[in-house]
């Protein structure tokens, strides 16, 4: 929170009090045995002094224990506990002797704990706000360190995708040069605009779930190529994409675990992904084949990429989202819903 911000909240609260104050005991005062108010050039005179000597009380003993809060509630400061006691009392009697008029001992006492009573709320609501204050700031802090990790997480998120897919899909780009000049061409095309998807369309906190499933699309055609199984993969899409804004590199992730951990590329549709759109309600759900008998070469990266998207569901869409992975006897199997709306 800005200085400027504090400062403006901390006039307009005593100038509302003030207002509170004066008016309070203009209304609040009236002339026996006719009960008319009084006007308010003759309150101004008669009462006004005493209600700013009192307000000028009333700041000092906020600000003392609004600036000194830190040190009163700190673990066994004991010193500055007392000082603030004793500092209270001081003020309270040097109030009470400018306020009181004289009188019985007993309405004199009484008087005194109700100036102390009064000085002691001030010095509660000046802590009080001091902790309001503290905490505004704590949460916005953590909100900009929340927003901070976000965007690491997300870097590395995108690192974590693997530099085997790119250097794979280069290979592929150089045989397909000999071999089918067109074809390598477009698939230099789908490359770039990967590239350019993650590097430069990802900086925004949200993209447009269609754009997120193009690059989807155009990762998996790319992994197509260097298997002879045309039908590997298959891909659905249910509902408009278009209308709906979701955090970027949400799913890219599990469609990469999905190509490195299917033990059976020669089966027709042994990878399958489904997003399905229901109002501002995203579900994807993906399958791979996974047979517990046949050996997979497994690296560190899926398991940090898979962590990463639960941290990040956790922030971005607390409450929001349900993330199920179920590994079974021959198959591997993921399962997200997303609410995107904001409410």
């Amino acid at each position: 929170m800005k200085k400027q911000t504090i400062l403006i909240i901390h006039i307009l609260s005593w100038v509302v009090l003030g207002v509170f104050m004066f008016l309070n005991k203009w209304i609040g005062t009236f002339i026996p045995p006719y009960q008319e108010m009084i006007l308010f050039k003759d309150f101004i005179n008669m009462v006004a002094p005493h209600i700013i000597v009192r307000a000028i009380f009333y700041i000092i003993i906020f600000y003392l224990f609004y600036f000194l809060k830190p040190k009163i509630f700190a673990e066994r400061n004991y010193g500055y506990k007392t000082g603030a006691i004793l500092l209270l009392t001081i003020i309270s009697i040097a109030l009470y002797l400018y306020l009181n008029s004289g009188g019985k001992e007993l309405q004199a006492v009484v008087t005194f704990i109700r100036f102390y009573s009064a000085n002691l709320l001030t010095a509660i609501l000046g802590s009080l706000f001091r902790f309001a204050i503290d905490w505004i700031k704590l949460k916005i802090k953590s909100e900009e360190l929340q927003k901070q990790n976000l965007q690491g997480e997300l870097n590395l998120l995108k690192n974590q995708i693997s530099p085997h897919f790119f250097f794979n899909t280069l290979n592929n780009i150089d045989s397909l040069i000999k071999s089918n000049a067109e074809k390598a061409s477009e698939t230099l095309v789908k490359l770039s605009e990967i590239m350019r998807y993650m590097i430069y369309d990802t900086k925004v906190n949200k993209v447009s779930l269609a754009s997120e499933i193009k690059h989807i699309e155009n990762y998996i055609e790319l992994q197509a190529i260097q298997y002879a199984n045309k039908n590997l993969v298959s891909l659905t899409v249910k509902g408009a994409p278009e209308n709906i804004s979701i955090a970027p590199i949400m799913f890219v992730s599990f469609v990469e675990n999905a190509f490195k951990h299917c033990t059976d590329k020669e089966i027709d549709d042994a990878i399958q992904f489904q997003f399905s759109i229901e109002g501002d309600i995203v579900t994807f759900e993906s399958r791979n084949l996974a047979d517990k008998t046949k050996l997979i070469t497994k690296d560190d990266s899926s398991g940090v990429g898979l962590d990463i998207i639960k941290r990040r569901l956790e922030l971005i869409y607390p409450e929001k989202h349900k993330l199920e992975i179920k590994e079974e006897d021959d198959s591997f199997k993921v399962f997200l819903r997303i609410t995107t709306n904001d409410n």
